[in-house]
């Protein structure tokens, strides 16, 4: 089970400086290496004079026992950074025992029409992080139309081969017969870069599955040492008046994932509302 909840951090209680929750996106991961994760938060500074976005990442280092307060470990101020249009994640993306960040990154729409979405990674060498690094963008690769808005993103170890991967659920909208269509996508990391998005699983095969109602999660459900995908899925009110919501786990076998299996089902047992659920 779980101790109750301890307070371990408090801006004003630590006579620290204003902190808006409505400016920050969270983050988790062993950013320094000692076996215990810590706090990562991407922070929305708002504009500069200069009119350029200003972000800055930050993090609360864990004792065991506590954690430390928040320490900027990255700031945009030689450039302009939205926070916007920022999708943060943490993993170890180059199998250094240490986690670093990554961020999925709206660049809008190209005057032919094209979405514009690149993937960055924040390295860390264990005391900060090393400036962004692009490892893969849509329009420079010369893939396909990448639409930001429709992208959910997960990271876990999916191959089995001690990186941290980049797992992102995307909504395809809906096909001729009205069926929402949903499609699963893996970067795989080298560990020193990503390869482009490969298409792991597609509701086309099996049914209608819809983007908006899933709140996607990655990790090693059967401890075989590859991270799995899981969706905390919403079917919403019941004829009954109980609000239904379903587990569904999708197993990777290390170079593919099997199709969704539900785990857990609300209906007859709870009423239990998704939109009222936030996976962590």
């Amino acid at each position: 089970g779980f101790g109750k909840p301890v307070k371990v951090w408090d801006n004003v209680t630590d006579d620290g400086p204003s902190w808006d929750w409505d400016r920050s996106k969270v983050v988790s991961g062993d950013f320094d290496g000692d076996g215990r994760d810590d706090v990562g938060v991407l922070y929305n500074n708002g504009q500069r004079s200069d009119g350029a976005n200003h972000t800055t990442l930050w993090t609360f280092t864990s004792s065991g026992t506590d954690f430390g307060g928040p320490v900027r470990k990255w700031d945009s101020a030689t450039g302009s950074w939205s926070w916007n249009h920022s999708k943060p994640f943490a993993g170890d993306f180059n199998g250094d025992g240490r986690s670093d960040v990554g961020v999925l990154y709206d660049y809008g729409t190209e005057a032919d029409g094209v979405n514009h979405t690149g993937l960055w990674t924040l390295t860390s060498n264990g005391s900060g992080f090393g400036k962004p690094v692009k490892v893969w963008d849509n329009v420079t690769d010369d893939g396909p139309s990448w639409d930001w808005d429709r992208s959910k993103v997960v990271s876990g170890d999916f191959t089995g081969d001690g990186r941290s991967d980049v797992g992102v659920l995307y909504n395809n909208g809906q096909r001729s017969d009205g069926a929402n269509h949903t499609t699963l996508w893996t970067f795989t990391s080298s560990g020193t870069d990503f390869g482009g998005p490969v298409r792991k699983w597609d509701s086309a095969t099996g049914g209608s599955w819809s983007w908006n109602n899933s709140q996607p999660f990655a990790g090693d459900f059967d401890g075989d040492g590859r991270s799995d995908v899981g969706v905390l899925y919403g079917y919403g009110r019941q004829a009954d008046g109980t609000n239904r919501t379903g587990l569904w786990t999708l197993t990777s076998n290390g170079s593919g994932f099997g199709g969704p299996v539900r785990e857990w089902d609300s209906a007859g047992s709870m009423s239990w509302k998704w939109e009222s659920s936030d996976i962590v």
